[in-house]
């Protein structure tokens, strides 16, 4: 559910979210494990999306 609201948000705000389907699950499971900051997963959005 993250995953889509933060695909929800970027869209909405005239942005596309372009990560692969493997990118997106590792991405998300790092999240739920805690084991990427917040600044971290900031980084990742920006170097996945499209305007």
């Amino acid at each position: 559910m993250p995953f889509l609201a933060i695909g929800l948000f970027l869209r909405i705000n005239g942005f596309k979210l372009v990560a692969t389907p493997k990118g997106a699950t590792e991405i998300m499971l790092k999240v739920a494990n805690s084991e990427i900051t917040e600044s971290e997963l900031t980084i990742w959005i920006a170097n996945n999306i499209n305007t």
